[in-house]
């Protein structure tokens, strides 16, 4: 008897993080203090990062990161608070 054909495995995707130094409430003004996607894209090849934290002022001086490479997983978890009232949000 043969043998089952293997499972195929999904195409690989590759996820970047970014830790950001702050709070992030706004990820679009986040990511335009990053230079924007095709700045980190970028940054992705040539392993520099700048963070403007004053995007608008051409005088503010950019904070340089370095790119590092990584295989730790990344989990965001949400725990739903229930009302006073017993209900789920």
């Amino acid at each position: 008897p043969q043998p089952p054909p293997a499972p195929s495995l999904p195409p690989m995707r590759r996820f970047v993080c970014v830790n950001y130094p702050g709070f992030v409430k706004n990820a679009n003004r986040a990511i335009e203090s990053l230079g924007g996607l095709h700045k980190i894209e970028t940054a992705l090849r040539t392993s520099k990062l700048p963070l403007t934290f004053r995007p608008g002022v051409p005088h503010s001086r950019p904070v340089i990161g370095e790119i590092s490479g990584s295989a730790n997983l990344i989990l965001r978890v949400r725990i739903r608070k229930r009302s006073k009232k017993g209900s789920t949000k």
